[in-house]
């Protein structure tokens, strides 16, 4: 036998497999799909409806293979401005994890909050996105997945981090805690279009929402000093309308009494079926 014949045989997938047939059956154990996702110390999977009467045996299966604390069944993602991310526990115990990348330590909970691997480059690209001593505002931190990777390697002179949900805000304050971040980010809970920031005050406002943090450009806007500076921008646009997310920014950015210096939009990841999560890097001037 090959080595390439032993690594498939032996990989996460088929050794959870045969410890679900000896459950289930060889039938049944062929229905699991064969991804999964790592996410820090926990694993998401996907089980169809037939062998949700076996999640345990998959959970814990899963949880010995791969050496993880915690294994979730991933559902569709809950609607409404929370995002909660729709995951159940179906084996180990401990909901918090840390998630390290890049050298910064977020720690989360995935059954109430999003934490998306597609969005590594993204965070990557935000800790080398802005210049020493800026003031950077971030109107929508999580726990702060953008804020913290900028705080650390871009040696800013202060970050705002505004976020409404406590769940979220209470895991953002501890991972400034756990990334030594305090005498440079400071976390701010609620709306931010009700937070009382300095009007004029920053040179570059993150507005990591989605499905789209359009509808808050206006207040990015007002934030931005005289002069002008970035914005951040994600949202999800359809495939076939490119054309129409530029025509809504430079509408939005004029009844802001604001000019659009420059407009960069890039692909983060693919948000479904057709359509695109993105960013626009807009710089505002006057």
């Amino acid at each position: 036998m090959t080595g390439s014949s032993l690594r498939r045989q032996d990989s996460p997938y088929l050794r959870v497999r045969s410890a679900l047939a000896e459950q289930a059956g060889e039938s049944l154990a062929r229905e699991l799909p064969r991804g999964y996702h790592r996410i820090g110390q926990a694993a998401l999977v996907r089980i169809p409806e037939r062998l949700l009467p076996w999640e345990r045996v998959i959970g814990e299966s899963y949880r010995k293979v791969l050496g993880v604390d915690l294994v979730l069944r991933q559902d569709r993602i809950q609607k409404g401005a929370s995002r909660a991310p729709g995951v159940f526990v179906i084996a180990g115990t401990r909901p918090s994890i840390d998630v390290t990348d890049g050298g910064i330590v977020w720690r989360t909970d995935p059954t109430r909050l999003m934490f998306s691997k597609g969005n590594m480059e993204e965070r990557h690209r935000m800790a080398r996105i802005a210049q020493p001593g800026e003031v950077v505002a971030d109107l929508f931190a999580g726990i702060g997945y953008f804020a913290l990777p900028l705080a650390r390697y871009c040696h800013p002179r202060a970050v705002v981090a505004v976020e409404k949900n406590p769940v979220a805000f209470a895991f953002l304050e501890e991972n400034i805690r756990l990334n030594r971040l305090e005498n440079c980010v400071s976390a701010r809970l609620g709306d931010n279009r009700a937070i009382d920031l300095p009007r004029g005050s920053f040179d570059r406002v993150l507005m990591g929402y989605l499905p789209s943090a359009l509808p808050f450009l206006d207040r990015a806007a007002e934030l931005l000093h005289p002069g002008g500076g970035w914005v951040h921008l994600h949202t999800v646009v359809s495939t076939r309308c490119g054309d129409r997310l530029v025509r809504s920014i430079t509408e939005r950015v004029q009844r802001a009494g604001r000019g659009l210096q420059a407009m960069r939009i890039r692909r983060v990841k693919s948000y479904g079926p057709s359509r695109d999560h993105v960013v626009a890097d807009l710089l505002l001037v006057g």
